[in-house]
């Protein structure tokens, strides 16, 4: 565990809520910028403390969209058990199950619906967009004429190959860019997960939440089915997903929007990459998913 002394976490726990741990386990393998570990106490309940870094808002977060939707978020029950501490480590209620390598198709149809209908609680939300990192329509070019700068500037094993790509071909397609954003300005922009699939989707007997939203950021809230769809490793009814998000939003979805949210999705991932590299300070080697990203831009405004 990154250097967490889980004897202050028994010591606390003792003292704030007079819980008694039996042991603790690592639920997923630990980074530089996340960890989560499962306690259970002497009475058997469960409960999750996640770890992150002070600079990320997870728990503010997480405890904001919870105070919208207690059901679909996680309860946060401490919001920073170690002050001292130099990660934030904030304790979670057990919100059920979850699937590493499959969803269901209720689950993702469940999941649609209650996301829908968060995010269009949240829009007018005023602390979110000033925490969260901003991947919004109009700076979606912007994000493009940044990002072989950003390779160059924190990459030394940068390819040119790499630059020529995002220089000769995306750069020359500032009109396309255009399009996509006039397509998303009848979107309101809203809390986006930033990292939806089945092992941040937990179910229980009567309800699904979304675990997770360390990667949370301030866009366009359709690029989260995108996410879903994407990432699943079975066929999922996407139309039918799609139709359950907007009845949870209450709004039409039609086909431009759903095209113009898979680009909203690979910005996305470019901004969160971006983020990420602050916690990755010595690392040399592009991420892995840049090139392919850059690979579909370019497919989809070809």
């Amino acid at each position: 565990m990154v250097n967490l002394n889980t004897n202050l976490v028994r010591q606390a726990l003792n003292t704030k809520l007079s819980v008694r741990i039996d042991h603790f386990e690592v639920v997923w393998e630990s980074c530089d910028w996340s960890e989560t570990v499962k306690i259970i106490d002497q009475q058997g309940t469960t409960y999750f403390l996640k770890g992150t870094p002070r600079s990320r808002p997870e728990a503010r977060v997480t405890e904001m969209l919870n105070s919208y939707n207690s059901l679909i978020v996680p309860k946060v029950l401490i919001s920073d058990l170690l002050p001292d501490h130099e990660w934030c480590w904030f304790l979670m209620r057990d919100a059920g199950t979850t699937d590493y390598d499959h969803i269901t198709p209720d689950i993702a149809l469940q999941t649609a619906y209650h996301l829908g209908h968060l995010q269009s609680q949240v829009i007018y939300n005023t602390y979110l967009p000033k925490v969260l990192p901003n991947s919004l329509p109009a700076d979606y070019f912007t994000i493009i004429q940044q990002l072989g700068i950003w390779l160059e500037t924190h990459f030394r094993d940068t390819s040119q190959s790499l630059i020529d790509m995002i220089r000769g071909k995306l750069l020359t397609r500032q009109r396309f860019f255009e399009v996509i954003t006039q397509y998303l300005s009848v979107l309101r922009p809203t809390c986006v997960h930033g990292d939806l699939w089945s092992g941040n989707i937990a179910s229980s007997s009567d309800h699904v939440c979304l675990l997770d939203w360390g990667d949370a950021i301030w866009g366009i809230g359709t690029s989260s089915i995108v996410n879903l769809l994407t990432t699943s490793d079975t066929p999922l009814p996407s139309d039918d997903i799609w139709k359950a998000y907007a009845d949870g939003w209450g709004q039409t979805i039609n086909a431009d929007l759903i095209q113009a949210s898979e680009l909203a999705y690979l910005l996305n991932l470019i901004v969160i990459e971006q983020q990420l590299t602050q916690f990755q300070p010595h690392q040399t080697i592009v991420p892995l998913g840049i090139q392919p990203i850059i690979e579909t831009l370019i497919d989809l405004s070809g």
